[in-house]
C-alpha cells in the first residue's frame, strides 16, 4: 500500500484504516477520542473519518465515514465533535495537506502543559526544529476554534496543543503517522531526561537547524519507507482493517 499515491476512496479507506490500527499498536490511544483524517482522493473537499464510538482497535476500511469540510450534515453527528472542528478547518486552510493525526499520548499531553514546551534536545525532537507551532489551551474544540488553530498552524508540519495534545500532519497518512512517531519520541525521552535531575544538553540553533535539514533531505518523501513497514507490522498482528 503506497501511501504516496493513492487514486481512489477504497484506497484511502485502506490506509486510513491501517493507521487507526497503528496507532493502537503503539499504545497512543485514548478510549474512543483522538481522531485521524485523510482527504478523499480526486474529491479534496471530502474527507474520511471514524465514527466517534468506535476505539481504534475496531476501525476498519467501511466503517469511516466521509463528511465535507464545509458541510455539518447528519454523518456529522456520529464523529467526535471536536475531532470535526480541528479537521474539517485545517485541512480547509491547507490543500498541501491530506491527512491530520491528533492523539492524546501520556507524554504529548504532559509536555504541551510543560512551560518550556518542547525542547530540541534529541535528534528525533529536532525533525521538528523551525516546524513545529502551539495552540493555546481555550476549552474543548468546537467549530469556533477554528480560524485561530489554522492561524497557529501556520505552514508548520506540526503542533503542540497546550493542556490537551499532539497533532501532526502530511501529504499522505503515513506521512502524518510517522512524524508523530517522532515527536511522541521526543516526547517521551525529554520527560525521561527531566525526570532524571541532571542538567540537559541542548544544541544549538544552527545545530539543530542543521539537523532539521537533514531529516527533511531524508525523508522528502514522507515516510515512504517507514510506512510499508508499518503495514506489513499490522498485516502480521490483524489484517481486519481491511473489513
Amino acid at each position: 500500500m503506497d501511501a504516496e499515491r493513492l487514486t481512489d476512496e477504497a484506497a484511502a479507506r485502506l490506509a486510513l484504516a491501517a493507521a487507526h490500527r497503528i496507532i493502537d499498536a503503539f499504545g497512543w490511544t485514548s478510549l474512543v477520542s483522538n481522531h485521524l483524517t485523510l482527504r478523499v482522493p480526486g474529491d479534496p473537499d471530502y474527507f474520511l473519518i471514524k465514527p466517534h464510538e468506535l476505539l481504534f482497535e475496531e476501525v476498519t476500511a467501511s466503517s469511516l465515514i466521509r463528511l465535507h469540510i464545509d458541510q455539518v450534515s447528519d454523518e456529522s453527528s456520529n464523529v467526535n465533535a471536536a475531532g470535526y472542528a480541528i479537521h474539517s478547518a485545517l485541512l480547509r486552510a491547507r490543500p498541501d495537506l491530506n491527512a491530520l493525526a491528533h492523539i492524546h499520548s501520556d507524554a504529548g499531553m504532559s509536555v504541551s502543559a510543560l512551560k518550556g514546551g518542547l525542547l530540541f534536545m534529541t535528534q528525533a525532537s529536532m525533525r521538528f526544529f523551525d516546524r513545529l507551532s502551539y495552540h493555546q489551551y481555550d476549552g474543548i474544540s468546537d467549530l469556533s476554534e477554528g480560524e485561530q488553530l489554522c492561524k497557529d498552524l501556520g505552514q508548520n508540519r506540526a503542533m503542540i496543543l497546550r493542556n490537551h495534545g499532539l497533532l501532526t500532519t502530511g501529504r499522505s497518512i503515513g506521512e502524518a503517522v510517522v512524524d508523530m512517531y517522532y515527536l511522541v519520541t521526543a516526547c517521551r525521552t525529554q520527560l525521561d531526561a527531566q525526570a532524571s535531575g541532571d542538567p540537559i544538553i541542548i544544541p544549538d540553533a544552527a545545530t539543530c537547524a542543521q539537523a532539521a535539514g537533514q531529516w527533511d533531505a531524508y525523508d522528502r518523501e514522507g515516510g515512504k519507507a517507514e510506512w510499508p513497514a508499518l503495514i506489513r507490522m499490522i498485516e502480521r498482528r490483524d489484517a481486519s482493517y481491511r473489513d
